[in-house]
């Protein structure tokens, strides 16, 4: 099935849609065997690089053979529809290229989807190809094609169409697992609802609204590779435009109303069409109720009566293309479309799996970098009122009310306006109780739908707040002029301070906030962002004095906070050390507790010899990232207990790093650094450095802002020995101010990995992760997204399974060798990785099914599967945040 899934992505993706317009331009029929064939071959080499020309041929071959025989079936199956035909002469015969591209989506939709409960659903068995499938393509194509063919052989007619954006499985043990209710414990608001399928909404109504598509778009994260030039002629701009058009025509077609005229070569085609589609918007677009203002047309596809089959429904905004696609491919097989007709079909299905690869993280490139210029992109074009109302609206009430979560935490970045924030949740809870009003109660003008925003009214709710900051490069040294003092992330501190002082205003002046905001995070780059930036943060949002900024507030009571921290860590690294150097920072520089948690922490369980091979035994980082995580080896690694087989060799390589970043200043000095001291100022890498910044320590006077009260940590006695050690603080003063250092510092070094060093990282991760067993520090993983932005690139190799194999492992030996973190399973941005909670649990089945013994043997019963994940299912539960809900006696 996976050469199947390569075959649909050539047909769909590969395919130039500029040849395919040449076709539709040329005069005189677009079907052509031969060129197809040729077609087919100009782009299959990339993706089938292990197969010749000639099987490049043969494949095709039998391609057109299957897609013959499943016509012929076809058929058959709706005889009072279409007529039968000779085997031998459908196999014989020529087939157009649409033909083959759409057979081949009903041939893999029929192996792998059923109904079930009149809705259709995933065969177990085969629910990682449906994924590798569907991420590439997109579901609706062949859901949509699935049920076109059924129903056609059963005379029925599909009206409901708001399906899940994501399907379930058949399988009755895992559905009866998820029906007792998940926990989402790591959901980014404005990555977690369908943002492709709205993007594209919005384009093909307004198509010349969008004026960042030119610019912001240009870029192609999915670009071509094929032999041939001028494949990229036809601009992401040209391909929407072509795409609205194809999409305007057959639409009418499928309501007989004939264009006026053709596209293809009229002048102005924009204009033309632009006013097609605001005359089908108000001809056929049912007008959906706002919160505010009057309703709107979403989708001139989205008519009366499908609205109507399920107006209340989380998906119903998808339903208007689907129903689109769903006719479209019920004309195809009742053989009703011209030959121009299916071909102009094919090209809007290939324009919008194209732009669909801009959207959805599908081009399977690794790290974080790469998947943040998705999460860019996200909303750029649900900009529009009415559609990121939908958006809003999607991304709460859908997995509340029409899947299995039962609590949501969602994350949203902070501003610092105090204002800003308080707005920020009164819209999203705004949205999200609209969305729970059924259209009869919208449409009923007696009713006063809403009261204002208090703390009564989400009391008891299951979804809440945490707000992260966001992780930024740092300015790179040599850009800094010689005279200024300028320490690291000197920008984004004063950024981080703003926000957290902004959230203590909120949490002290407004007993809805603190209700609705249960913690913080910091998210986004890894690289050269430390969690030693958001140290006084953390401890400021924690454990700040209420009476700071109570005043004026009108609250009845002072609250006594209880946020909870969790930290973006170990997801993105140039060294699985460093990885594990930034998660035992966190929990130590963040002072994290018990009930706290780390999320993604990739490097903390991903097989070392599996990352190294990806990178060629090969890692290339910086000087001082080097340094530090050689120190970190040497002196926490053993305090953890792991072996180091080759311990004097990384301490020598750590004293001659030092000598080269900080060698000029210890002998400038007069000072004498040992690699012992050296690992005493990191430990202050969670104080301000502006305590530091006259080359010693000063202490706070208390005379500013409170913030300034947690510039230090205050935890560890031993720190303020350091402090007043003017060589260690002097040291830490170059550190964050020192512009040759620095310069120095951030040198590229290539760092070569042999077998004893995989050894040592093994080691390292699972002493790190016993030492957080320990604590109690729990774990967000989240399998899809983790499985695209990592290196281990399957999910039978997910970290998650080294952190806890509890009623998974029946070997003793195994299971006391696992250190059972608390871990619990998530989306995190599931519109970018096109996921959905529920799908994220039926992947780690179906990834542990798969798992065998060097004997071919299956390793786990499906039984001991279902209790590993109900055991996942519980600590999900078990480490969600608890509310702020302790008010003390109102000051005096």
């Amino acid at each position: 099935m996976e050469v199947d899934t390569i075959v649909l992505d050539i047909l769909f993706r590969k395919m130039s849609p500029g040849q395919i317009l040449e076709r539709l331009r040329g005069w005189g029929s677009v079907v052509n065997f031969e060129q197809d064939r040729q077609m087919f071959q100009q782009y299959a080499p990339m993706d089938l690089d292990g197969y010749s020309l000639d099987e490049h041929k043969l494949i095709f071959d039998r391609l057109h053979t299957e897609a013959a025989r499943l016509e012929m079936q076809q058929q058959r199956n709706i005889l009072s529809h279409g007529r039968l035909i000779d085997e031998d002469k459908c196999v014989s015969k020529s087939m157009p290229l649409p033909d083959l591209a759409f057979y081949s989506v009903l041939d893999f939709s029929k192996r792998v989807l059923k109904q079930q409960a009149n809705m259709p659903v995933c065969r177990i068995e085969h629910v990682l190809p449906w994924r590798e499938a569907y991420l590439l393509l997109g579901q609706d194509l062949f859901v949509c094609a699935y049920l076109a063919a059924s129903d056609l052989e059963n005379r029925v007619k599909c009206t409901d169409f708001t399906w899940p954006a994501v399907i379930r499985t058949d399988h009755p043990g895992l559905n009866d697992l998820l029906n007792r209710g998940v926990a989402e414990n790591h959901q980014h608001l404005y990555g977690s609802s369908q943002t492709f399928a709205l993007s594209w909404c919005s384009l093909m109504n307004y198509p010349s609204s969008h004026k960042e598509i030119g610019k912001d778009f240009d870029e192609l994260y999915q670009p071509f590779s094929s032999r041939s030039t001028g494949d990229h002629l036809v601009s992401t701009k040209e391909r929407v435009r072509y795409a609205a058009l194809c999409r305007n025509h057959l639409f009418r077609r499928l309501h007989d109303l004939k264009p006026e005229w053709d596209w293809l070569d009229a002048l102005c085609p924009e204009l033309r069409c632009a006013q097609e589609l605001r005359n089908l918007r108000i001809l056929y677009g049912t007008r959906v109720p706002q919160l505010r203002g009057k309703p709107e047309v979403l989708d001139y596809a989205l008519e009366e009566h499908i609205f109507q089959a399920a107006p209340d429904a989380a998906y119903r905004s998808l339903a208007g293309e689907r129903s689109f696609l769903y006719s479209c491919f019920r004309e195809f097989l009742l053989g009703s479309l011209t030959e121009r007709e299916e071909m102009l079909f094919y090209f809007y299905l290939v324009l919008k799996a194209l732009f669909r690869s801009e959207l959805i993280q599908v081009n399977r490139q690794v790290g974080f970098h790469n998947f943040a210029k998705y999460q860019d992109r996200k909303t750029l074009l649900c900009d529009t009122s009415f559609y990121f109302a939908e958006l809003m609206r999607m991304a709460l009430n859908a997995p509340l009310h029409e899947g299995n979560v039962t609590s949501l935490e969602t994350r949203v970045v902070p501003k610092a306006d105090p204002q800003k924030n308080m707005d920020r949740l009164i819209e999203a809870d705004d949205l999200y109780r609209f969305g729970n009003f059924s259209l009869a109660e919208l449409q009923d003008p007696c009713r006063s739908m809403f009261t204002p925003i208090t703390r009564e009214n989400f009391l008891g709710k299951n979804y809440f707040f945490v707000f992260h900051f966001v992780k930024l490069f740092d300015k790179p040294a040599h850009t800094i002029q010689e005279l200024d003092l300028v320490c690291r992330h000197q920008k984004l501190r004063g950024v981080i301070r703003g926000q957290a002082v902004a959230l203590a205003k909120n949490l002290s002046r407004s007993e809805y906030f603190c209700q609705r905001m249960r913690g913080i995070d910091a998210a986004n780059h890894e690289f050269g962002c430390p969690p030693e930036v958001f140290a006084t943060a953390f401890r400021f949002i924690r454990h700040f004095r209420t009476s700071d900024y109570v005043k004026a507030a009108g609250m009845s009571k002072v609250p006594i906070h209880r946020i909870s921290a969790t930290y973006h860590a170990g997801e993105d690294f140039l060294d699985i050390v460093g990885a594990l150097r930034a998660i035992d920072d966190a929990v130590i520089l963040l002072e994290m507790e018990r009930g706290d948690r780390i999320g993604h922490a990739l490097g903390l369980g991903v097989d070392p010899g599996v990352h190294y091979s990806l990178k060629r035994n090969h890692v290339f980082m910086r000087r001082q990232e080097r340094l530090d995580d050689l120190v970190w080896i040497i002196f926490r690694g053993v305090e953890l207990g792991a072996e180091i087989e080759h311990l004097q060799s990384l301490k020598e390589e750590a004293r001659d790093l030092i000598k080269e970043i900080y060698g000029d200043a210890i002998r400038e000095n007069n000072w004498h650094i040992s690699l012992e001291d050296y690992n005493d100022v990191m430990q202050l890498r969670g104080d301000s450095p502006e305590r530091y910044a006259t080359m010693k320590y000063e202490a706070y006077t208390g005379l500013g802002d409170s913030y300034d009260d947690f510039s230090i940590s205050k935890r560890n006695s031993r720190l303020e020995k350091i402090r007043a050690n003017p060589a260690l603080a002097g040291l830490y003063y170059y550190y964050h101010y020192g512009r040759r250092e620095r310069i120095r510092g951030e040198k590229i070094i290539e760092v070569d990995v042999d077998a004893k060093y995989i050894r040592m990282v093994r080691c390292l991760q699972t002493m790190l992760q016993k030492d957080l067993a320990h604590k109690g520090i729990a774990i967000e993983s989240n399998p899809s997204s983790n499985v695209l932005i990592g290196t281990f690139g399957r999910y039978d190799l997910h970290p998650i399974f080294r952190f806890n194999n509890t009623d998974l492992e029946r070997d003793p030996q195994k299971y006391s060798a696992c250190p059972q973190l608390l871990v619990c399973v998530n989306t995190d941005d599931l519109g970018v990785f096109d996921t959905s909670q529920e799908f994220e649990y039926a992947l780690l089945f179906h990834a542990l099914c798969q798992i065998t013994d060097e004997k071919g043997n299956v390793v786990y019963k499906e039984n001991d599967i279902l209790h590993y994940l109900e055991n996942l299912r519980k600590m999900g539960h078990a480490v969600v945040f608890p509310p702020n809900t302790i008010l003390a006696a109102k000051s005096r």
